[in-house]
């Protein structure tokens, strides 16, 4: 991992663009150091800066749970996905010491977990159940149902995608990607059959070998999962594994199962929750009674096809789980250990003679040789460990390699970086068992047998041919395809990685933390997402502009080729001729992992910052002022907003407490709301300054507080969406004070006229919504999504609410549908055209224009969720419909 750099020595390096390897000075927090740089040429050849500033933020993202930290001295022995997230914050700060973070061994990922999990736990560090949020939403809508009728408003929502599904590269784009992929599965009855797994995106499903994709897991309790299993005999019949294996973003809620295909899911009969996350699912292949799924907490066992299960081993986490080629048998498991069954799953023992309690363990055979058995192993420093081969069925192991260091960035593997505990894949040649292919953050080959090895894929996209989005969470081979999951989505080589095809558009999984949209363009829009970096949404079209993980973002107000956005840790970029040249502008070291910023109501050149204080530029980040001293006590500061009516009233947040000015940073006060949590949002008055709401979030339930004394004394107007786990907040102007609140499963909407909150929800994926805001040039609320992409609907208002009573007239029938969609259009007058569009917003077919009832075609389309539109000379009619072939 690199960390914050400016290029010191730039004159030499300047002058060899077209080198795939050069020196440079770089000049971290800690001196200037020397590094040697490959394949960077295109960056900087493409970068041309107003100042000479490079900067390299690479955050492999990484878990957080290793056996080098999480166990004695560390940490006491228990379960690191069950620890007390104190305890586990702490054990990884007295491991890590005072090193610096740039050695690419996970201080930042791990700050990644540690803030997304900071606003789950209880004031003790305890998590509350893994449905808790789910329920208090479902709770809220069937309150909801039980009064319609007598709400004083109802959810006319009408969420429509905006991505991001597809991508171009940018000038100075370097990883672009969708969104990360756990595992791929592939239908053994039909190739072009394909399903993906996502630890916050749910499952996807293609039925054209990825040409396009669509999923019907958008309703379920929580959208991660980690494994998918295919019954041998009948492809209707799939079962996945819920959780995040590798970074435990999203929590477990056991396995669920379809029998139509995945049209639909129902939980099956291993109910596990929390963080116990179903890693790996396997059918014996001599009899499909027997299943086997392989979790945090050890292995379970079904023998009536998974409506009953028991645990058969519980000594540690298990990722993988495989089957002996020939003799059932034998199953081989790997994790923390290397575990194998030889009586059929009956009982498993550890293998101690290889590594162990160092990070972790991937395993691979091959039908080539049925007796080999291969170890991916990785080191204390997470870096590589070796691979070991067994040709006695995982009797014995011999180590083939165990240096150079193959899970880093370098493409000559002679760094020293590692993210083992994250990123680790391997995979073994179906027809040649000396052949095999691991993964770290590159794809490498070898054909030796794990003696040596040759780099097959690249980290930095400069050839699309041999790209595979950085961090491989799955390398497998179907027949002779062989498939690659990485934090940019799903690639497949057809010739044993010597080219590589990205399968990737259509998926719709990006996690995003920040969006900000033009008000010179309502549909331009600038986002920052993990592990994909910064984007931008154009004409239509998603541009990747900057690598690491994608932080907070702005727009100029008027001028669209103007805009900001920023990576982990403060790192604040600037582009004034869209993105062709980058400037790095931030003003101090380090902020929080998302850092805010804001900029000026009525003055687009004057921006502000929040780091360990607030600081002001009036020229666009050239020049900074302090305007705070010591504000939060030396800690980061988490929220930062501008008064649209004062500018001089400035907001901003540390935690629990609300720092205030009133004369343009002057003068400072403090001030609680009374609640133990951590501010979330908070939403200045357009018309009033001193009035503002805020959102905090606990676990021991979320609160929103109105204050109209700039944080003097504060209402609660919480209502019942304590509990929902609230992560965004925004106020909606020139209309009963509305506000918007997105929680860990929803949007939720309240103004003055209402007694409680209602869903504002109708089409809206069940996902964390980390960022709301509303373009008032097209009066459209947008939600960034933790794992769904950008979502938009309009916002509520009176002269909207006729449009809205519009889109019940289109009538749909049958909903969902089979094969043939029925579209009554008798009602609608001067149309102009009529489109379906599938769940990412992509126009799949335009029909002729008709009225009357039309019939739409859609036999060769996957299952899952499209919306029609009708455009007419004066309105535009959505409607969402389900597909279930």
């Amino acid at each position: 991992m690199f960390g914050s750099f400016q290029i010191e020595g730039h004159g030499s390096i300047f002058k060899t663009f077209q080198l795939r390897i050069f020196y440079c000075f770089l000049k971290s927090n800690n001196g200037i150091f020397i590094t040697k740089i490959q394949s960077f040429s295109y960056l900087c050849k493409k970068i041309s800066m107003k100042k000479i500033f490079f900067f390299l933020l690479i955050t492999f993202s990484i878990s957080v749970f290793s056996q080098t930290w999480m166990h004695p001295p560390y940490l006491d022995n228990q379960r690191a996905e069950e620890a007390n997230y104190y305890d586990v914050v702490n054990a990884f700060e007295l491991w890590w010491g005072d090193r610096p973070y740039e050695r690419s061994n996970g201080f930042m990922p791990f700050k990644r977990w540690e803030y997304m999990n900071s606003f789950r736990c209880y004031p003790d560090g305890t998590y509350p159940p893994a449905n808790s949020y789910w329920d208090a939403y479902q709770a809220i809508v069937q309150e909801y149902k039980s009064n319609k009728g007598s709400n004083e408003k109802t959810d006319v929502s009408n969420w429509t995608p905006m991505g991001l599904t597809t991508w171009t590269n940018g000038i100075n784009g370097y990883n672009p990607g969708n969104g990360r992929v756990n595992t791929v599965t592939v239908d053994p009855n039909n190739s072009q059959v394909l399903y993906i797994a996502s630890p916050s995106g749910g499952v996807w499903k293609t039925i054209n070998g990825g040409q396009s994709w669509n999923t019907t897991f958008d309703n379920m309790p929580h959208l991660g999962v980690s494994a998918i299993a295919i019954h041998p005999d009948s492809s209707n019949v799939i079962f996945v594994g819920t959780g995040d294996r590798d970074a435990n973003d999203t929590k477990a809620t056991g396995i669920y199962k379809s029998t139509n295909g995945g049209n639909t899911w129902n939980p099956s009969g291993l109910n596990t929750a929390g963080w116990n996350s179903i890693n790996k699912i396997v059918f014996d292949p001599q009899n499909v009674e027997i299943m086997f799924a392989a979790t945090n907490a050890g292995i379970y066992k079904s023998v009536n096809r998974g409506h009953d299960w028991t645990i058969v081993y519980n000594q540690s986490k298990v990722t993988d789980l495989l089957f002996h080629p020939t003799n059932t048998n034998i199953l081989y498991g790997s994790g923390n250990y290397f575990v194998r069954s030889t009586d059929g799953g009956t009982s498993f023992s550890k293998n101690l003679t290889v590594p162990n309690d160092t990070c972790r363990l991937e395993i691979a055979v091959t039908p080539a040789n049925d007796n080999v058995v291969y170890i991916l192993a990785t080191n204390s420093l997470y870096s590589y460990g070796g691979v070991y081969r067994s040709s006695n069925s995982g009797t014995s192991f011999t180590l083939m390699s165990s240096s150079p260091n193959y899970m880093g960035y370098s493409f000559d593997a002679d760094d020293d970086a590692g993210q083992g505990w994250y990123d680790i894949a391997i995979a073994a040649s179906p027809i040649n068992a000396l052949e095999i292919y691991i993964g770290g953050v590159n794809v490498w080959k070898s054909i030796n047998g794990g003696t040596s090895f040759d780099i097959k894929s690249h980290w930095i996209y400069d050839d699309p041919s041999t790209y595979t989005h950085a961090d491989i969470h799955y390398l497998g081979f179907y027949g002779n395809r062989l498939f690659c999951g990485s934090d940019g989505g799903v690639f497949f080589s057809d010739d044993y990685a010597e080219n590589w095809t990205d399968i990737s558009a259509g998926l719709g999984i990006t996690q995003f933390y920040r969006i900000a949209s033009s008000a010179v363009d309502p549909n331009f829009i600038v986002a920052g997402c993990q592990d994909n970096g910064s984007n931008k949404l154009e004409n239509g079209q998603w541009t990747h502009l900057f690598g690491a993980d994608g932080m907070g973002t702005m727009t100029h107000r008027t001028n669209i080729n103007t805009y900001y956005f920023s990576y982990q840790y403060g790192g604040l970029l600037r582009t004034t001729d869209n993105g062709d040249n980058v400037d790095y502008i931030n003003p101090a070291e380090n902020g929080a992992w998302v850092t805010p910023y804001d900029m000026h109501p009525s003055n687009s050149n004057i921006i502000y910052a929040g780091y360990t204080d607030v600081y002001k530029s009036t020229d666009q980040g050239d020049n900074w002022v302090q305007i705070s001293n010591n504000l939060a006590g030396g800690y980061k500061l988490a929220r930062l907003k501008v008064s649209p009516a004062n500018p001089n009233y400035i907001y901003a947040s540390s935690s629990g407490t609300l720092y205030t000015t009133t004369n343009g940073g002057t003068n400072w006060t403090s001030s609680y709301c009374g609640f133990n949590g951590t501010i979330m949002g908070i939403a200045p008055s357009y018309t009033n300054p001193a009035k503002l709401w805020i959102a905090v979030s606990s676990n021991t339930g979320d609160r929103v507080f109105l204050s109209e004394d700039a944080g003097q004394t504060y209402v609660d107007i919480t209502g019942n969406t304590s509990g929902t786990g609230i992560r965004s907040l925004v106020h909606q102007k020139n209309y009963h004070d509305a506000l918007y609140i997105g929680t860990e499963n929803a949007v939720f909407y309240f103004d003055t006229t209402m007694t409680n909150w209602i869903p504002f929800v109708n089409g809206l994926p069940n996902v964390i919504s980390n960022d709301l805001e509303i373009n008032y040039t097209n009066n459209m609320l947008r939600t960034g999504t933790y794992g769904r992409g950008i979502w938009e609907t309009p916002v509520l208002s009176v002269a909207s609410m006729n449009e809205y009573t519009i889109y019940e007239t289109i009538n749909l029938y049958p909903n969902p549908a089979k094969g043939v969609l029925n579209v009554d259009l008798s009602n609608i007058l001067n149309i102009r055209s009529i489109n379906v569009f599938d769940v990412n917003g992509r126009q799949i077919i335009e029909l002729p224009v008709k009225s009357g009832i039309v019939q739409i075609d859609m036999t060769n389309y996957v299952s899952g969720i499209y919306f029609i539109k009708v455009i007419t000379d004066n309105h535009q009619y959505v409607q969402r419909f389900i597909l279930q072939n």
